[in-house]
This record gives structure tokens, C-alpha cells and sequence, in this order.
């Protein structure tokens, strides 16, 4: 295989790779941007791989398996934010368990339901169009690809947009910044990082739907191999931005792709090693980036709202004032 294909079936693959964790990136990007660290990004994804492909298996349509893992990351979304945003539970403790709960209940979930994990019944994605050869670049990058890979990259300028142009991105900002100062606006600072979580996790879910319908085609116990903890590192790697994450994605997938192409041309280099590549390089990009860009300064701190704002603003609302506009 000459350089040149080699290459260009590096960024193929990595394309494809990077859709799931783009996605679960972007998720736990919303959520920390509220003020919320996400540490179940891992649980949630797998959660949402078994979903997929048990539902895909069920009804023979890979559309309805990826309807049926945004559904499961709903579920897990109001979870979350019940404990760690309207309790006050430790944002660490819940995201940890939330991830050992996830490998847990899908392997037994496999067990039970096995066709989950048989690839002849599990309707999968396919590619766009078939790579041409007339432009094999375009085709390996863009058209080889399936239709929710293509969807993980348009979701890019859509969060940017939302939580950077936004009214409502406005507010979310706020709430990870200075969510007392929100509260005393009269803004819910509890119904903006519960929506933040909830639509966060539906992210997440939805690449671990691309990753057992799309790439891989099955589900199998402890599919996602760590990529939801790759994920944490892309939006702190991409300095807390939507373009930024999305560029780490490239980059950690990338390195994944790399070590799959390494092990199919039988390299002479420990496949231990090259299994750990996308880590490494995780590791090191979380070195050299410390510091760097501009960190929610209220993430992981539980808001207690203050009740008499509060209720200066519902007898505001009664009387018909409005409610202070936020400045960007």
C-alpha cells in the first residue's frame, strides 16, 4: 500500500471514528458550560450503543435504533440532573457511577436480549455513496461516510451557534460562570443546567448509537473502550469551543484510526502500544493545553438557588413586570 492510500484510508477511517466522540464532546462541552462536569459521558454512550442495537435488531431499521438511543439519553439526561442538580449530589460521584451502572446493566441487558449482539439481525448504516475513484479524498472523507457521521459534523456549527449566539446559550454560559448572578436576574439557574445535562446526554447517547450502528454494526460488552473519557479531554483539549472540540475529535480519532491501520499491516510495534496511541496522545494534549482557554469557573459547585429572588420574580411575573434581560 503506497503512502498516499495509506494516508487517505487513515482519515477515512478516523472521520468515522471521530463522529462518536465528537458527539459525546459536544454533550459534556453543553453540560460544562452550565456549570456541570459530566464524568458519565462513558455510561451514557455504552447505554445508548445497546439501545440502538437493540431496537435496530428489533424493528429491522437502523433510524428507529437511533431514535431509541436520543430516548435512552434522555432518560439518563433527567437522571443525572435529579441527582446532581436538583440534590446536590457530587457531579464526580454520580458521573462514576453512572458509567460502572451503565457496564453492569448492558451486559446483563446483553445476556437477556441477545440478538443485540448478533451483527446478521442489527440493521446498520451505511455509506452516503460509495468512494469514488475520480476523487478518492472527497469520497474516503465525505462520501463513504453514513448519514449520522455527516449529521455528528453539521451538529458542530449548530452548538456553536446555540450556545454562543443564543439567548438561551447566553444564559447557560452564565450559569457556569456566575450562576449567582443569574439567579439574582431571576433566571431558573436549576431549569437552565437541568436542560443543559438533559440535552447533553441525548448527544452522547446519539454517538453511541453511531458507533454500534454505524462503524461497527453490533453491540459487544464495553464497546466504547474508553471514548467517553476521550470525550472529556476533546472540549477541555479544544479550550471549551465547539470548532475546538471537534478539532481534538479529529485529532484522537485520528490516532485511533492510525494504530487499526498499524495492526492490519502487521507493524513491528507491541499492539499494546498502539492500542494506548489515542490515550497517549490524549495525555498529552491535557500537558501542553493546561491552562489555556478560558474554564467555567463554577463547574462542579451545587447552586442553591435564592428563594426570596425567586419568589421576587414569580410575584413580578404575576403582576406583569418583566424579567431583566441578560448583557452579553
Amino acid at each position: 500500500m503506497s503512502s498516499y492510500h495509506f494516508t487517505i484510508s487513515v482519515l477515512g477511517v478516523g472521520v468515522s471514528l471521530a463522529a462518536p466522540i465528537l458527539l459525546a464532546a459536544l454533550g459534556g462541552l453543553l453540560c460544562i458550560r452550565a456549570g456541570i462536569l459530566n464524568i458519565g459521558l462513558e455510561g451514557i454512550m455504552l447505554i445508548g450503543a445497546f439501545a440502538a442495537a437493540a431496537v435496530s435488531s428489533a424493528t429491522q431499521s437502523a433510524w428507529l435504533g437511533l431514535c431509541a438511543a436520543m430516548v435512552s439519553g434522555l432518560i439518563g439526561g433527567w437522571i443525572f440532573a435529579f441527582l446532581s442538580v436538583d440534590r446536590g449530589a457530587s457531579q464526580v460521584v454520580v458521573g462514576l457511577g453512572l458509567n460502572i451502572l451503565a457496564v453492569g446493566l448492558t451486559g446483563y441487558a446483553l445476556q437477556v436480549y441477545p440478538p443485540a449482539g448478533d451483527g446478521s439481525l442489527v440493521a446498520s448504516f451505511q455509506p452516503v455513496i460509495a468512494s469514488g475513484r475520480r476523487a478518492p479524498v472527497i469520497g474516503a472523507l465525505v462520501f463513504s461516510q453514513s448519514a449520522p457521521v455527516l449529521m455528528a459534523f453539521l451538529a458542530v456549527p449548530v452548538a456553536w451557534f446555540a450556545i454562543n449566539r443564543t439567548n438561551w446559550g447566553l444564559a447557560v454560559r452564565a450559569c457556569g460562570d456566575d450562576p449567582a448572578s443569574v439567579d439574582a436576574l431571576g433566571h431558573d439557574v436549576l431549569r437552565l443546567q437541568r436542560q443543559a445535562v438533559v440535552w447533553g446526554n441525548l448527544l452522547a447517547a446519539s454517538g453511541g448509537a453511531i458507533l454500534s450502528l454505524s462503524y461497527i454494526g453490533v453491540f459487544t460488552d464495553g464497546m466504547t473502550g474508553g471514548r467517553g473519557y476521550l470525550a472529556l479531554a476533546a472540549f477541555i483539549f479544544g479550550r471549551w469551543t465547539a470548532f475546538g472540540t471537534a478539532a481534538a475529535s479529529l485529532v484522537f480519532a485520528t490516532a485511533d484510526a492510525l494504530q487499526y491501520q498499524l495492526q492490519t499491516l502487521q507493524a513491528k510495534v507491541p499492539y499494546q502500544l498502539m492500542i494506548a496511541l489515542p490515550y497517549l496522545l490524549a495525555l498529552l494534549a491535557m500537558m501542553f493545553s493546561a491552562g489555556g482557554g478560558h474554564a467555567p469557573r463554577a463547574v462542579g459547585v451545587p447552586f442553591v438557588p435564592d428563594r426570596h429572588s425567586v419568589w421576587k420574580w414569580r410575584i413580578g411575573r404575576k403582576r406583569g413586570s418583566e424579567v431583566p434581560a441578560m448583557k452579553s
